[in-house]
């Protein structure tokens, strides 16, 4: 009767010690999947924010090339401007 007991008793043991290893496991596993998924996550919103800040600094770009223009457009208007005033003025330079 003892020694049912006893082998019970291991039965029992090892039936909760293999469910406490599957358990450890599947942990294990999901955790890594978590951290795989995180770290994918971050990639692909590193990348989203590198093709961003690529558009606007392109666009950017475009406005002060018409910003440059619109400078130079005023520059030049104003120096004919000042060479219309100057010629009207006789005696003053």
């Amino acid at each position: 009767m003892l020694d049912q007991i006893t082998l019970i008793s291991l039965l029992f043991g090892l039936v909760a010690s293999f469910g406490g290893a599957i358990t450890w496991w599947r942990a294990a596993v999901r955790k890594q999947y978590a951290a795989e998924r995180d770290f994918n996550h971050l990639k692909r919103n590193y990348e989203q924010m590198s093709a961003n800040i690529a558009a606007l600094v392109k666009d950017s770009d475009g406005r002060f090339d018409h910003i440059d223009l619109e400078l130079v457009e005023i520059k030049a208007i104003l120096s004919a401007h000042l060479g219309q005033a100057k010629e009207r003025r006789p005696g003053r330079r």
